[in-house]
């Protein structure tokens, strides 16, 4: 059964931080996240609420029962590039690293190469139908 520690883990993993620039925005020292989620430790109710009031999309309710949506449903739409840009470049504000950044950047690349390649095929199985 999972515990909040592993639900925070997951939702760390979907924002694509790293532990350390997660533990420096709430106020931790470094390690101290990884440290947690190695021993399946508790976190304390202080220190919950502090991950919930800073990451105001994370469902609380989620991360404490594990029921519902990681993501609470107001914020729960799809997202731009220029958005996921935006939360990377605050986040920085709060200790992500530039190599975070860079691997958002290769991301977007990466998309914006497989969306060319999807319009290649599709003009080309198009030419085929003619």
């Amino acid at each position: 059964m999972k515990k909040p520690i592993d639900r925070i883990e997951e939702y760390i993993n979907y924002k694509g931080l790293s532990l350390n620039a997660f533990d420096i925005s709430i106020g931790k020292s470094g390690g101290y996240t990884g440290k947690q989620i190695k021993n399946k430790a508790s976190i304390g109710v202080d220190v919950l609420h502090t991950i919930v009031s800073i990451y105001e999309e994370l469902n609380a309710d989620w991360v404490v029962t594990g029921k519902g949506n990681m993501i609470r449903e107001e914020f729960a739409k799809p997202k731009t590039i220029d958005e996921l840009i935006e939360e990377k470049i605050e986040a920085k504000l709060r200790g992500v690293t530039i190599e975070d950044l860079k691997t958002l950047m290769m991301v977007k690349e990466f998309s914006e190469a497989q969306k060319l390649e999807a319009k290649k095929a599709m003009e080309k199985e198009q030419a085929k139908q003619k």
